[in-house]
């Protein structure tokens, strides 16, 4: 239920505003409210789709934050509007998630709404709350960014949530601070706190092993591959490693000539399996990656495939307009830089540059199937003698990190009980711990190994062991009923891939 209680404080203000503009503490104020009414902005919810409805009073470019509290968590939506379309309104931004087609609804509390108009440098902000089956609509006030400041946060975690309150005819009376200016919280402590409860990805994967498979081990579910002649048939674009300080992945092109045509078809891609995200909800998320160009200039560039398989199949391609040099992240979320391929077998692209909020308007009710990391085609990629070889790293969809790293085995257990050099009874040792091993490629094992020498062979085992365990699955292992005698043991751990640590110190 709409409240337009905010609308009329605004007209009470603006009254008193004229009346007293002469006296100079109140002159600034006139001016903000002004700006406020110009820009006037409503949040609703329709608690039958759970989406937020949303209006600005502003044909101008604007960016625009709703930050709103579940039961549980801490949720968050962006966007922007490039303006030039008349008031800008949006009716769909759905407060939930949605895996495979099916969405399960957040059950808001509470809210603010944000909106900036850069050309302006006008900020505002909306406090709402969501009371039973009524929404609250608090009243526009100025901010200073879209930063939430100290006193949002607060209020946006601790309440108290703004009650329903009837229509009055109300006298103001301006005080030296009629509308609250909010007083920043610094950006960095912002970016800490605000994007680990919201913005920061719920579930990192990652890739050690780039083959040309949804199911590889270690592949973090990424099917990752290389094109080339003579019958490019997809084969592993390489392995993981440490570029210019970062752990990563190769992409590729121009590298080897087609014998046949004279020209550089060569390409390689990540390829990263979605579930069915319908296109409304992925235009509102998260889209990023790191790379960095080792030779050529060409930059690495992003596509998505809608309805995959399916009738209404099309692709959408995203080509950074930059290419910096050292490591970098590009945003493929915002701005207006994706097009439609024409022909979605050879990438052919006409059309204008959308964005990713015009790609959803265009295909209602299509789902995103695939992305992809890439390096385009041709000639122009073998610029070099090296062709354009770049790096990927840490590519960000929706909720989802994947982190390329090169493949590692688990960490060294330590010896914890019986100490070393320590004497024990044989009735005393019923059991020889050590420390628990980490790793990524859970679950992970122990072997276990115990000798009368320190010997050791070129893979660190006892040479001469007298006993050797099979797989165990705990950081221990019984020993009662042990000859007396002199040990010396050791242990070392297995992950889930095969990667063993090194044996610990006798």
């Amino acid at each position: 239920m709409k409240n337009r209680i905010g609308d009329k404080v605004l007209s009470v203000i603006l009254s008193l505003s004229l009346i007293i503009n002469s006296i100079s503490p109140f002159f600034n104020f006139a001016i903000q409210v002004k700006a406020a009414e110009k820009y006037q902005s409503d949040i609703s919810f329709d608690q039958s789709k759970n989406n937020f409805r949303i209006s600005v009073d502003s044909d101008e470019k604007l960016n625009y934050e709703i930050v709103y509290k579940t039961e549980n968590n801490v949720e968050a939506v962006q966007g922007q509007s490039d303006g030039g379309v008349g008031n800008f309104e949006r009716d769909d931004i759905y407060a939930g998630t949605c895996s495979a087609g099916v969405c399960t609804p957040d059950k808001v509390v509470r809210g603010i709404f944000k909106v900036s108009v850069p050309s302006e440098n006008f900020y505002s902000s909306t406090k709402f709350s969501v009371v039973g089956d009524q929404f609250v609509e608090g009243v526009n006030e100025n901010a200073v960014s879209l930063d939430m400041t100290d006193e949002e946060n607060n209020w946006l975690n601790n309440g108290p949530d703004l009650t329903p309150t009837p229509a009055v005819t109300a006298t103001l009376t301006p005080t030296s601070s009629p509308i609250p200016t909010a007083t920043p919280m610094p950006k960095t402590l912002l970016r800490s706190s605000l994007v680990s409860n919201v913005l920061a990805p719920t579930a990192t994967i990652y890739v050690e092993y780039l083959e040309p498979s949804w199911s590889t081990p270690g592949g973090g579910g990424v099917y990752a591959s290389y094109y080339g002649p003579p019958s490019y048939d997809g084969v592993s674009p390489g392995t993981t490693k440490l570029y210019d300080g970062r752990e990563a992945a190769p992409v590729a092109a121009g590298i080897t000539i087609d014998p046949n045509d004279g020209i550089y078809e060569d390409q390689s891609l990540l390829a990263f399996k979605l579930e069915e995200i319908p296109i409304e909800t992925f235009a509102n998320q998260t889209l990023t990656y790191d790379f960095e160009n080792q030779s050529g200039t060409r930059p690495v560039w992003v596509y998505i495939e809608l309805n995959k398989n399916i009738e209404g199949d099309v692709m959408y391609q995203y080509v950074p307009s930059t290419n910096p040099s050292g490591w970098h992240t590009e945003d493929a979320a915002t701005g207006d830089h994706w097009q439609r391929w024409t022909d979605t077998t050879y990438g052919i692209t006409t059309g204008p540059m959308v964005s990713l909020a015009q790609i959803a308007a265009d295909n209602p009710g299509k789902t995103v199937s695939r992305v992809y990391i890439t390096e385009g085609t041709g000639n122009a990629y073998h610029d070099n003698p090296n062709g354009t070889v770049a790096w990927v790293d840490k590519v960000t969809i929706g909720s989802t990190l994947y982190d390329f790293v090169v493949p590692s085995g688990p960490s060294m257990p330590t010896n914890v009980s019986p100490s070393d050099n320590s004497y024990v009874t044989t009735a005393n040792l019923n059991s020889i711990d050590w420390s628990d091993s980490t790793g990524i490629n859970t679950p992970i094992t122990y072997r276990y190994e115990s000798s009368h020498t320190t010997s050791v062979n070129d893979d660190g085992s006892f040479k001469t062991p007298i006993y050797a365990s099979g797989v165990l699955t705990s950081s221990n292992i019984p020993t009662t009923g042990t000859p007396a005698g002199v040990y010396y043991w050791h242990v070392k751990a297995v992950d889930s891939l095969g990667n063993s640590s090194s044996w610990s110190t006798p």
